[in-house]
């Protein structure tokens, strides 16, 4: 994990160090928009630009003044949490031009939709971050079935969800993050990722906008330092964004454990004659965004 972080060095400047576009929240759901553009800016991208309606833009601005709400270049976008209406246009445009995209929540089904009518496939630069339920009305647009024949609802991706991520990352050509008790990373190609340990008390709403997030500014950290190498038209990551993904679960589910105050990884019951684990205490999302730099802190440092 230490490896994987690029830590900045004395000749860095803000667009060295990566600038991530957020297309989050909307007047219905402008919390999404906060939460996703706060766990952005606790993973340490040199600039955050928020790209979504006004009446949220407002919002962050009011809580996080060094947010930039003007549009501008960047080399990674989060779009799609808390069904943001000017998605599909600003995610169509990201696709186009090779951007490593994170797509969450509204902006899934535009995803499905592309390939069910035109046959697109995506790159693995795009990542989707489905939950059980999302990942099951994709497989249905899609006409995606498990290898019994079956179709994949949301039962059947939650007892094999490393068999569904796989199967949509294949069919999409994308990486696909299927969120759950213990999230998987798939791509279309190289290995699979599974990330446990997180408390139960994750489970909040909110906690999916964080991740797309803090997802977003990892993959900007990682495309800056090539982004005048293109490949196929496309942005160069400097490493595969289904590892940069397996990171961001990895921290996600050590912030809200210190979040709420369990050991992370701790089971959830204990050994016959051992004492039991800390049951821990309520979280929100924005408690998880909020331990976000505590946990980079403590990786940096080899803990």
């Amino acid at each position: 994990m230490a490896d994987l972080w690029r830590v900045p060095g004395a000749d860095d400047h803000k667009y060295t160090r990566g600038v991530v576009g957020i297309v989050a929240g909307s007047v219905q759901y402008p919390g999404a928009g906060l939460l996703t553009t706060t766990a952005a800016l606790a993973a340490g991208p040199g600039m955050v630009r928020y790209l979504g309606e006004n009446e949220v833009a407002e919002l962050v601005i009011t809580k996080h003044p060094e947010v930039v709400a003007a549009p501008g270049r960047i080399q990674a976008l989060a779009v799609g949490s808390g069904d943001p209406p000017g998605a599909p246009a600003l995610l169509h445009a990201a696709l186009k031009d090779g951007s490593p995209v994170v797509v969450d929540a509204g902006a899934l089904p535009t995803i499905a939709d592309m390939a069910a009518r035109e046959g697109t496939r995506f790159g693995e630069h795009v990542v989707l971050t489905p939950h059980a339920g999302e990942a099951a009305l994709m497989a249905a647009q899609l006409d995606l079935h498990s290898a019994d024949g079956a179709p994949f609802s949301r039962a059947v991706i939650e007892s094999c969800p490393v068999a569904a991520a796989r199967a949509l990352a294949a069919r999409l050509g994308a990486t696909v993050v299927l969120k759950g008790s213990v999230d998987v990373v798939a791509s279309p190609s190289g290995p699979c990722y599974a990330q446990g340990g997180a408390p139960g008390w994750r489970a909040v709403a909110g906690a999916g906008d964080v991740l797309a997030g803090l997802i977003g500014a990892m993959l900007a950290q990682h495309a800056v330092v090539s982004e005048h190498t293109e490949v196929a038209g496309h942005t160069e990551l400097t490493e595969p964004a289904a590892r940069i993904a397996a990171a961001a679960l990895h921290i996600h589910a050590r912030a809200a454990a210190l979040a709420a105050g369990t050991p992370f990884g701790a089971p959830a019951r204990s050994a016959l004659g051992e004492p039991a684990p800390a049951p821990g205490r309520p979280i929100t999302a924005a408690q998880i965004a909020a331990r976000i730099p505590e946990v980079i802190g403590q990786i940096l440092g080899g803990a």
